[in-house]
């Protein structure tokens, strides 16, 4: 065949299909996440609406008990949620009050004034002696900045 050989034919089609395939999931990529989210959901939700079905037999249709299963489960997360944004904004309002914390901003020192005004850490000089690895000074005092309340 024009001196090209078959398998090389093979495997030249072969790259090209996986090449073509790779452009179209990259294209379709966040398409494709939200389905695969949506049967993933589909399918953690699937014995609870089975059970309901089970549970009203053939009184109510399919649909019926997957709507309510949704209306459950959106009070369940939003009874959940509330509490946590009401704490979650009294804290960012007390961390807003904060008259250190204007002081921080102000002098543009960040979390090196920060952590030496709270938890007694000198990161600025630790920071300078780890040169380009400031995060493995960040993980050491990790814990210490969880426990400074």
């Amino acid at each position: 065949m024009l001196g090209i050989d078959r398998r090389t034919i093979n495997i030249a089609w072969t790259l090209f299909l996986f090449a073509l395939l790779l452009v179209v999931v990259h294209e379709i990529g966040r398409t494709l996440l939200i389905f695969a989210l949506a049967l993933t959901f589909a399918f953690l939700l699937a014995p609870v609406v089975n059970a309901l079905e089970r549970t009203f037999h053939a009184r109510i249709p399919r649909v019926v008990s997957l709507a309510v299963v949704y209306v459950i489960l959106t009070a369940a997360i939003a009874v959940t949620m509330i509490p946590l944004g009401t704490r979650l904004s009294q804290e960012a309002g007390a961390l807003a009050s904060r008259d250190d914390m204007v002081q921080i901003i102000d002098n543009k020192r960040g979390m090196g004034a920060f952590c030496r005004m709270e938890i007694g850490l000198d990161t600025d000089v630790e920071i300078h002696e780890a040169g380009h690895e400031p995060y493995a000074v960040a993980s050491r005092h990790f814990g210490r900045l969880l426990d400074f309340g």
